[in-house]
């Protein structure tokens, strides 16, 4: 969070199949929860299952 806030570029790697529980806490602030929305400020997001070779492919490019 403090990375991107000072400009950094995060892209956040999320399991396909399973929903970080922070979005889905209450006091929502629309389709996510107002901590989600805090912690998660100025961050992209990519979900990509690990264990599939074509995923680790899409990461290494990121990543390079």
């Amino acid at each position: 969070m403090i990375l991107a806030d000072l400009g950094a570029e995060i892209l956040r790697v999320e399991a396909p199949n399973r929903t970080d529980m922070v979005r889905e806490m209450p006091q929502r602030t629309g389709p996510v929860s107002a901590a989600h929305a805090m912690l998660n400020r100025s961050k992209r997001f990519i979900s990509l299952d690990l264990k599939n070779p074509a995923a680790q492919e899409v990461l290494e490019e990121l990543l390079g």
